[in-house]
């Protein structure tokens, strides 16, 4: 069995049910279009796409970051206080990008010091079980199994913040739905997922959600 058909039965024993990426609203079109790229292939193409880091803190503008069965709350806020006039989607991909795809795989935020300081390859099987370790992200849990006194789902990884790079693109034919905080959006976008529901007789559909 190979690394990718290794990932694809954990991802499978996991039911993880889906990945997510947030960004402006007004990059969707694009990303139904073109599907999702990172900056480097934006570039590349001569593609236009409203940013909100003229940086990354991981150095890595070649990747696209998505989290596993949940959203970065976290790096969401961050977005937040910083572009406070921006309004956000999430987009939700099929977990079997996981697999298919060149990944990265980060226990916690790809720029944390545990892995900008680690040269260790995060691809593959391994790379992906380090997201579910069942160990504490601190020092003072003195338990037994941190997951299980947790209350951490299967398909939930061990830390908040822990992401997936992935450096290919991400077909629009991937992409499972959208959700959006207000029903005013919800219109726009729901015309954006019945172009690729045509396209692929898919029934993707917006979630209006606050998050």
């Amino acid at each position: 069995m190979g690394c990718r058909d290794e990932i694809k039965k954990r991802v499978m024993e996991r039911g993880i049910p889906w990945l997510a990426h947030f960004t402006n609203i007004q990059n969707l079109e694009g990303i139904v279009e073109h599907g999702l790229l990172s900056r480097v292939e934006l570039d590349e193409r001569g593609l236009k796409a409203i940013g909100t880091d003229h940086w990354r803190l991981d150095g890595d503008m070649g990747a696209s970051s998505l989290s596993v069965s949940g959203i970065a709350y976290a790096m969401l806020d961050r977005k937040r206080r910083d572009y406070p006039r921006a309004v956000w989607a999430v987009i939700f991909f099929q977990p079997s990008v996981l697999w298919t795809h060149n990944c990265r795989f980060c226990f916690r935020n790809a720029a944390h010091k545990d892995l900008t300081g680690n040269s260790k390859f995060r691809g593959g099987p391994w790379g992906f079980d380090t997201m579910f370790e069942d160990k504490a992200p601190t020092a003072f849990f003195e338990g037994g199994s941190y997951r299980t006194e947790k209350g951490i789902a299967p398909h939930v990884p061990t830390r908040s913040d822990a992401e997936v790079q992935v450096r290919e693109r991400i077909a629009p034919q991937l992409i499972m739905g959208v959700c959006v905080h207000r029903a005013y959006l919800a219109v726009g976008m729901q015309a954006l997922m019945d172009r690729l529901n045509r396209e692929d007789g898919g029934d993707r559909n917006v979630l209006v959600e606050e998050f």
